[in-house]
């Protein structure tokens, strides 16, 4: 999962910002699997990677790991098969290397430190929108800049727009 959505980070989101001047960190779990990572350009080539293999900051941060009760009833939950769905889609592959229990998050800070929003995966497959992350920094999505069509008014004769 994460690599799709890191993947979709640098891929769709990642221009946008870079046209306001925000820049992008990753911070992962552990040094196993980075070489991969990078091989597969999963994000970008300018964006800083750190790891914390002491997870230090998803600890000061809250993050949550995923018990392995509660593991099967993601594994067949809707949103996860979408997730793997559009994953597969993108030709991106898993594996089951590694820290996969760990839960992440988004963060949006401004250069004074201040967090402008924050969400924590509660599941594998919880992510925000790319519309929540622009909000948090005042940046218009592709999205709202278009205009909405109008909905057809219909009745048993005919629909208007």
């Amino acid at each position: 999962m994460c690599r799709a959505w890191a993947s979709q980070l640098g891929n769709e989101l990642k221009p946008k910002l870079d046209a306001h001047g925000v820049g992008l960190v990753l911070i992962g779990v552990e040094e196993l699997g980075i070489q991969d990572f990078l091989a597969g350009k999963y994000f970008v080539d300018d964006a800083k990677i750190y790891i914390d293999q002491e997870l230090k900051t998803y600890k000061a941060l809250g993050f949550g790991r995923c018990g392995y009760l509660k593991l099967p009833g993601q594994l067949i939950s809707k949103d996860f098969k979408d997730s793997a769905a559009k994953a597969n889609s993108m030709n991106i592959k898993g594996d089951l290397k590694g820290d996969g229990m760990q839960y992440g998050g988004t963060y949006v800070v401004d250069k004074d430190g201040k967090v402008l929003f924050e969400h924590k995966q509660q599941r594998f497959s919880d992510h925000p929108t790319f519309n929540e992350i622009l909000n948090s920094l005042g940046i218009k999505s592709d999205t709202e800049d278009q205009p909405k069509k109008p909905e057809p008014v219909c009745d048993e004769n005919a629909c208007r727009l």
